[in-house]
């Protein structure tokens, strides 16, 4: 019975995505329609232990050199963030150094003073974003977000972890743009991303420097400097 509940939910979930329709009689086809395996797996995601989340991370081919896969930043503010947009429709003239992460990240939040260090010395010559992903360590615990009680359970709808996103401010303090992904996974799972996990992204598309596990702040802050020091290119290109 819970399997089915959560393929029902995941069907509702893929019902949202543009050119998929599960109406009965619907003429209407497309190529993103999900197979019943796609939207088992889907469902049976948000369950996934993290020795599963690690597999999986480990399983997608993403190396330095590759071209930075694209996915839809949904912005938490739009004021600092701008409007929703492709990923790589933000690579201009900067490059971008791209985080993964979540508030129950206890390494998020051990990481976040270098993190805005580095934002702050670089922000003028390279884009950031941050991806608000699947929570990491979800306890089940409620705090208090302003005049509301949140549980810091798995996000399963976007209301959830948008509510979350305040808490995680608190934790951090990032001052960067956030974004949210998908209640699909689907910037996490176009990027291989564990709990944690940062890319930098050259002004020609190419990752330039990927950390799809954990990542060292000084490893982002040279690898930045690199780019930075090429053109914004990945340095040897």
């Amino acid at each position: 019975m819970k399997q089915t509940a959560w393929i029902g939910a995941a069907l509702l979930l893929w019902a949202s995505v543009p050119g998929v329709s599960l109406e009965a009689g619907s003429e209407e086809t497309s190529t993103n329609k999900p197979s019943a395996e796609e939207i088992y797996r889907n469902a049976r995601d948000f369950e996934s232990s993290q020795e599963a989340d690690l597999a999986f991370s480990k399983s997608i081919p993403l190396s330095v050199g590759d071209t930075a896969p694209d996915f839809r930043l949904t912005p938490y503010d739009t004021t600092l963030a701008g409007p929703e947009a492709n990923l790589l429709s933000k690579i201009e003239a900067k490059p971008v150094v791209l985080i993964f992460g979540s508030a129950t990240c206890g390494l998020t939040k051990r990481n976040a003073p270098e993190i805005r260090r580095i934002y702050e010395a670089y922000r003028d010559r390279a884009d950031f974003a941050f991806v608000y992903m699947k929570d990491a360590h979800p306890s089940g615990k409620s705090v208090q977000i302003g005049e509301e009680q949140v549980r810091l359970d798995q996000p399963r709808t976007m209301d959830h972890r948008l509510k979350l996103i305040p808490h995680l401010l608190n934790r951090t303090q990032f001052t960067m743009p956030i974004y949210v992904d998908d209640m699909l996974g689907s910037g996490r799972k176009s990027y291989g991303s564990f709990h944690l996990a940062a890319y930098i992204i050259g002004v020609d598309g190419k990752l330039a420097f990927v950390r799809k596990y954990k990542y060292d702040t000084d490893d982002i802050e040279s690898g930045l400097k690199g780019v930075l020091g090429n053109d914004g290119r990945m340095p040897g290109n």
